[in-house]
């Protein structure tokens, strides 16, 4: 209700060109499913951009952006406890958001930032349950000592692993059907 049909046009091209549906022969369009190499490739080209940021952020870490890490994982932790899922699922986000942003790198900012949208389409599926809560919340807690420690090497596995056991849980739920944009 109140809205023109052309920004609604335009977000449908949007997602046509990202190919995220499909224009339906007799008009309208239908969301494409994930195929496995779609996660390979988005997940391939996601931990090689994350885990060198997360190695470059390792590097530059100010002690406030640690303790703004610190914070997204406790508020993570609450809304976990509290049954907010969506909540959490932001708090991952934003988590990793902080993570990348320490960089000082902006060419590899913007790259990250130009595939944001296919690195998250995942994230919902990735967290649906609360073992894979409470996993990636552990995980960050390792990353953020491996930043105290001012242990890139370390920290860039990390994340490497982090993202891996991404991909294996999103290539399950292709192989099982239940992955869609």
């Amino acid at each position: 209700v109140g809205i023109s049909r052309t920004p609604v046009r335009e977000a449908f091209h949007k997602l046509e060109r990202d190919d995220l549906v499909t224009r339906l022969p007799k008009g309208g369009f239908a969301v494409r499913e994930f195929t496995k190499e779609d996660v390979e490739e988005i997940f391939g080209i996601r931990i090689a951009l994350e885990s060198y940021a997360a190695y470059l952020s390792t590097i530059h870490i100010t002690p406030e952006r640690i303790s703004a890490l610190e914070k997204k994982i406790d508020e993570s932790e609450r809304a976990l406890e509290g049954g907010e899922n969506d909540k959490v699922v932001q708090c991952h986000t934003d988590f990793h958001d902080l993570l990348y942003k320490s960089c000082k790198s902006k060419k590899l900012t913007e790259m990250i930032n130009n595939f944001r949208d296919y690195f998250y389409r995942y994230r919902s599926a990735l967290l649906s349950t609360e073992d894979g809560f409470r996993s990636s919340i552990a995980s960050h807690r390792q990353m953020l000592e491996g930043m105290r420690k001012k242990n890139p090497r370390l920290v860039e596995r990390l994340v490497r692993e982090h993202l891996e056991r991404g991909m294996e849980i999103a290539l399950k739920a292709v192989a099982e059907g239940r992955m869609t944009p």
